[in-house]
């Protein structure tokens, strides 16, 4: 009796740890993937390997926001792509919506602060079961509703109480909020206990889990004017329809509706990383220091995740879910960065944003930047690129002018990456 008590308390334990692993195989088409993955950098940087576009990507297509000169775009602060369209927070505008093509359609709103507008530094998101865009209006610290037409539909229940770094909507009824807090409100011990890096809540604004920022305990000689109030711009993609943010300088957190849990830990090795208050949090480190640190987001296949390492020197890393495999690419310090893009000979390719599945990447450039690709035989020869593909860039970047509004690049990935 005692043998078979035994047994089936030590069945119950593995059950629980298998439950608490959570999503360890619900993500990965192949159900291979356990979460958390450990991605060992020392490994990478000690594994060189040549990193190309035509290994992860089928094609790569280029897409001018709109050839209409009254359409004016100078600089794209975030992208939602789907099949109905894009949608575009610009510098100096409204959000802009576009056909697939990159038409103009219409804009979202306007710019003021009445019922139906936005100020600038507001942020959008889609709703990926109506596809209507729902606003987070800066300073206002509420939300509002266009279909997905644009019209105007009324006011969200979603509320907050602070500013919003970014927020993303994972279904009509759950939302990933990641606020922003300046040295003001931290220095104030109510707000520090109320403080969250981000939560996932209901749509009138439920907290139904969040992570708790370690910074409870600041210094006596704190100095609010020089506190970081979080990171400038949204670290968030998606993977089959979940979000990956690198919101911990060790972690790699996934949110989808129903919880929050770690993606990927971070073993550092050697190089050196944040550790005091004052070097995770204030404006500008000590003189001197160089720490090593994600830059910017974290991008997501069925049997890959790649980052950008800075410290001291640039590194595109590939991290291999199966095998924990980690490899590295040094990049230039200067101009375009990332994969090496063998499949039209262009401009290295690393995204900026995905769509909701993970399978499409995008970035944009000036039209003036690819232009001068050609200027003083800038295009280079890359070994591989195929010469229809090159033909077909030539072609789109000499029907350019200069003044022409941004192009972004979509890049489809391979479907058994």
């Amino acid at each position: 009796m005692g043998k078979l008590f035994i047994l089936c308390s030590a069945l119950l334990i593995l059950l629980a740890s298998y439950q608490n692993r959570k999503s360890s195989f619900s993500n990965d088409p192949g159900g291979s993937t356990s979460y958390p993955c450990t991605i060992n950098l020392a490994d990478g940087l000690k594994n060189p390997a040549e990193l190309r576009l035509s290994e992860i990507a089928d094609s790569i297509r280029y897409i001018v926001l709109s050839k209409d000169k009254k359409v004016a775009v100078n600089f794209i602060f975030y992208l939602a792509v789907n099949d109905s369209g894009i949608i575009a927070h610009v510098s100096q505008s409204p959000f802009l919506k576009f056909d697939i093509n990159g038409n103009f359609i219409d804009t979202i709103g306007s710019i003021g602060r009445g019922p139906a507008e936005y100020l600038p530094g507001s942020k959008f998101a889609v709703n990926p079961v109506t596809d209507e865009i729902i606003v987070y209006r800066n300073f206002m610290h509420d939300f509002i509703i266009y279909d997905a037409d644009g019209s105007f539909v009324g006011k969200h229940p979603l509320k907050t109480g602070t500013s919003m770094e970014s927020f993303e909507c994972l279904s009509s009824s759950r939302f990933a909020l990641f606020p922003v807090y300046d040295g003001r409100e931290v220095a104030d011990v109510s707000v520090r206990k109320t403080m969250i890096h981000l939560g996932l809540c209901n749509q009138d604004g439920n907290r139904l889990s969040s992570l708790i920022p370690p910074v409870q305990n600041i210094p006596s000689d704190f100095v609010p004017d020089k506190y970081m109030p979080g990171y400038p711009d949204s670290r968030n993609t998606y993977f089959n329809k979940e979000v990956v943010t690198p919101c911990y300088q060790n972690t790699v957190f996934k949110i989808n509706s129903d919880s929050i849990y770690t993606g990927f830990r971070i073993k550092w090795g050697n190089l050196p990383v944040p550790e005091t208050f004052e070097e995770k949090y204030y404006v500008r480190p000590s003189a001197g220091e160089i720490f090593a640190e994600i830059r910017g987001k974290v991008f997501e296949t069925p049997t890959h995740a790649f980052f950008i390492l800075s410290y001291k020197d640039k590194y595109l890393i590939d991290y291999e879910k199966q095998s924990d495999k980690v490899k590295s690419m040094m990049l230039p310090g200067q101009g375009k960065a990332g994969f090496i893009n063998d499949i039209d000979g262009g401009q290295p390719f690393f995204p900026l944003w995905t769509n909701r599945k993970g399978d499409v990447w995008i970035d944009f450039d000036q039209a003036i930047n690819f232009r001068e690709q050609l200027t003083g035989n800038k295009q280079k020869e890359i070994d591989g690129a195929d010469p229809k593909n090159k033909e077909k860039l030539v072609d789109f970047i000499r029907n350019l002018q200069p003044d022409d509004n941004p192009v972004i690049r979509i890049v489809y990935l391979k479907k058994d990456l």
